[in-house]
């Protein structure tokens, strides 16, 4: 408790370089997860073209929960098959939640990695938040193989794509999810579909987080009928 303590007050201390007025609260999530984002109520309010500019310089990723992680942590919830007793890389991963959320559905071991300090922070304290032990944190990939690389919203720009196809070129299996990539500019990928999501706290009037909400899924591997059968399912189950 006291370890969750100082991540969260570190977090806050954080934030307040670029959101000094916004608090950061706990949220209940899909598959009985929990994660601290952004207090939604002064969120919505305006932010000044001041304020704006500091946050565009360095946004807190780590401080909402995306409509593609969002997505993930429903899909994992309820189709615990698809990473059961594997090897996970959520590459990028923000707030780690689609870490958290494939640990607690079984996987054996999951690598959350993010280069910003603030979101490896964000990502331990869900990880002792949501009694994900299998997750463990990094700031830096270590090059390794794993059965399955997460990545979303990491292609968008395209300047990671030499880096993603090194990370891919290690993992059995690759699901790509992304909200602005119309066509995936890699080879041996199939398309499973679009789906929405919904980011947490939902800030539209302030971060126009539902641009962000319409998303596509790629995949890689063996068990394409699998996860295309998983994402129809939830996604029927959603509407």
């Amino acid at each position: 408790m006291t370890e969750m303590l100082e991540i969260q007050q570190a977090l806050q201390a954080g934030l307040a370089q670029s959101l000094p007025e916004l608090p950061l609260v706990w949220y209940d999530l899909p598959g009985g997860l929990r994660g601290l984002f952004l207090d939604q109520d002064p969120a919505m309010k305006p932010l000044s073209p001041e304020r704006v500019e500091t946050v565009m310089e360095a946004p807190p990723f780590w401080s909402l929960l995306w409509p593609s992680g969002e997505r993930l942590c429903r899909i994992l919830a309820l189709e615990k098959d698809l990473v059961r007793n594997l090897s996970v890389l959520d590459f990028g991963c923000g707030c780690g939640l689609v870490a958290c959320a494939a640990a607690r559905a079984g996987a054996r071991e999951v690598m959350a990695v993010d280069c910003d300090p603030l979101a490896a922070q964000a990502s331990q304290l869900h990880r002792l938040a949501n009694r994900a032990d299998a997750v463990k944190v990094e700031q830096r990939w270590k090059e390794a193989d794993f059965d399955l690389f997460l990545a979303a919203d990491f292609l968008y720009d395209l300047s990671h794509l030499p880096l993603f196809e090194r990370i891919a070129a290690r993992a059995t299996e690759v699901l790509v999810v992304d909200s602005r990539l119309e066509r995936l500019p890699v080879d041996g990928f199939e398309y499973l579909g679009d789906s929405s999501g919904r980011a947490v706290p939902d800030l539209e009037h302030t971060c126009r987080t539902r641009e962000f909400g319409q998303l596509r899924f790629w995949y890689r591997g063996k068990r394409l009928e699998l996860w295309r059968a998983a994402l129809a399912q939830t996604e029927s189950g959603a509407r």
